[in-house]
C-alpha cells in the first residue's frame, strides 16, 4: 500500500468523532482491505490508529478504541500483534484521560480482550490500573456486539482501488457514515473478478459518494 492510500484513511480518522456504528464498520473493513495479509501494511495502518488515539480530544479517544477493538475482532491477523505492542502504554495513558463513566467504559472493553490479546499484553494494563479498576471488566459489552462480515479481500483474494475507496470512505464519514456504497462497490468488484482478471477487479471504479438525505419540508 502506497503514501496515498494511506494518507486517504488517516483523513478518513480524522473524521472519526463520534461513537458511530457504520462509521467503525466502514473503517475496519477498509483497514482489512488495505493491508490484506501484509505484516508490513498492517503495522502501518494500526500506527494511524494508535496516533488517532493519541492526539485525539479526550472525550472521542473512546470512540478511537472501540476502532482498534473492531479490527482486533474482526479482521485479526497481523493486526492483533501490531496493536498488542503499544497497547498497555496507549491504554493506559488514554485512561489517565477520561472521567470516571468513560473509565468504566474502558475497563469493560478491557474485560472482553481476554482472548484477543496477549495475557502479558493485558496484565501490563490491568497493572498500571487504579487498584480495584481491572476487578469491574466483564466479558459482555463489546461494541459490535458480533462479528462483521468476512473484510473483505480476506476470501476469493478480492482487490479493491484502496485510494478511490479511501476516498469513498471519507466522503461517508463526512456524510454521515452510510456504509451502502462500499459494500455495494466490495460487490461490484469481486463480481468484476469473476468475469475477468484480477487487475479489472482492482481497476473496477467505486460508484459516488451517497447524497445526504433531504431536509424534511417546512411545515
Amino acid at each position: 500500500m502506497g503514501d496515498e492510500e494511506m494518507a486517504e484513511y488517516a483523513l478518513a480518522l480524522r473524521e472519526l468523532k463520534v461513537n458511530s456504528k457504520p462509521v467503525i464498520t466502514s473503517l475496519t473493513m477498509l483497514a482489512g482491505e488495505i493491508a490484506g495479509g501484509d505484516a508490513a501494511a498492517a503495522a502501518t495502518v494500526a500506527g494511524l490508529v494508535e496516533r488517532h488515539i493519541r492526539a485525539a480530544a479526550p472525550k472521542t479517544k473512546l470512540t478511537g478504541f472501540y476502532l482498534l477493538d473492531s479490527i482486533v475482532k474482526n479482521v485479526k491477523g497481523h493486526f492483533v500483534q501490531c496493536f498488542a505492542r503499544n497497547l498497555p502504554d496507549l491504554f493506559l495513558g488514554a485512561f489517565a484521560t477520561q472521567d470516571e463513566a468513560t473509565k468504566k467504559s474502558m475497563v469493560r472493553l478491557l474485560g472482553t480482550w481476554t482472548n484477543v490479546f496477549p495475557q502479558t499484553t493485558l496484565g501490563a494494563i490491568k497493572r498500571g490500573l487504579p487498584p480495584g479498576a481491572s476487578q469491574s471488566s466483564s466479558s459482555s459489552g463489546a461494541f459490535l456486539g458480533g462479528a462483521l462480515p468476512p473484510p473483505p479481500g480476506a476470501a476469493g483474494g478480492v482487490q479493491l482501488n484502496a485510494a478511490a475507496a479511501g476516498s469513498l470512505l471519507a466522503s461517508m464519514v463526512q456524510g454521515g457514515g452510510d456504509v451502502s456504497a462500499l459494500l455495494k462497490s466490495i460487490a461490484a468488484a469481486k463480481a468484476a473478478q469473476r468475469a475477468g482478471s484480477p487487475a479489472e477487479a482492482a481497476a473496477a471504479p467505486l460508484p459516488p459518494p451517497p447524497a445526504p438525505p433531504r431536509a424534511p419540508p417546512p411545515p
